[in-house]
């Protein structure tokens, strides 16, 4: 069952490019500065990421409590804005940067409280 939530978001993402290109999506977007044979490949790559996440977010629940896993999910949040610097090369505003050291400085603090907290 681990594995149903990434086989389920595989699914998805494949069932979603099938229907976008049925549809006459235009994909790649005229702007885009790659192939389209790159931007499939980026398309599959991301769906294949998304379904592990899944199922990692599965696993991970056996081992650590939901507040942490929600924690470790906000690190999306916080680094999707780098990924997406270098990637495309578009900068991360002030306020960006500033969530996300927020949201860092917050899991370093928890981590910090726990550490202390089992050595007593």
């Amino acid at each position: 069952m681990v594995s149903s939530a990434g086989f389920g978001g595989l699914m998805a993402s494949i069932v979603a490019a099938c229907a976008a290109t049925a549809l006459g999506v235009p994909l790649p977007p005229a702007n885009f500065s790659r192939t389209a044979g790159e931007f499939w490949l980026f398309l599959c790559i991301d769906a294949v990421c998304v379904s592990l996440q899944l199922v990692f977010v599965n696993v991970a629940l056996r081992y650590i409590t939901g507040t942490e896993v929600a924690l470790v999910l906000l690190l999306q949040s916080a680094l999707s804005p780098v990924a997406v610097f270098f990637g495309l090369g578009e900068a991360p505003t002030v306020w960006t940067m500033v969530g996300g050291a927020m949201l860092l400085a917050t899991l370093m603090a928890h981590e910090a409280i726990g550490l202390r907290a089992r050595r007593t």
